[in-house]
């Protein structure tokens, strides 16, 4: 009829969590992807595998280089007033991004 619903915990079995890593992080692209095409929104993706080092990308724009580029240039006008909120939101949106791409550079020694 229905599905059961499963707990919402670390999956002992090692095949079980691997079957279920594989398939929810396959449909996190896929709504990602759906979510960009839609709503023509951005989007920037990193998922990390913990046990095996592994490291997903996925980005909406032709390149995360392009895409990061569009969001570290500052804007033409330079009358903005930020707050200290804003301004350390930014920062740890940034420090994000920044971790994942020096990350991704040191596991595939690019």
């Amino acid at each position: 009829m229905g599905r059961n619903k499963i707990k919402i915990e670390k999956i002992k079995n090692e095949k079980n969590r691997n079957i279920t890593y594989l398939k929810r992080k396959k449909g996190l692209i896929k709504k990602a992807m759906e979510l960009s095409l839609l709503c023509g929104s951005k989007i920037l993706m990193a998922i990390v595998s913990n046990e095996q080092e592994q490291v997903s990308l996925f980005c909406s724009e032709n390149s995360i280089e392009t895409f990061i580029n569009n969001y570290l240039t500052p804007p033409l006008k330079t009358n903005y007033i930020f707050s200290l909120k804003d301004v350390k939101l930014i920062f740890s949106y940034f420090s994000i991004i920044l971790y994942f791409l020096i990350y991704h550079l040191q596991i595939f020694k690019i």
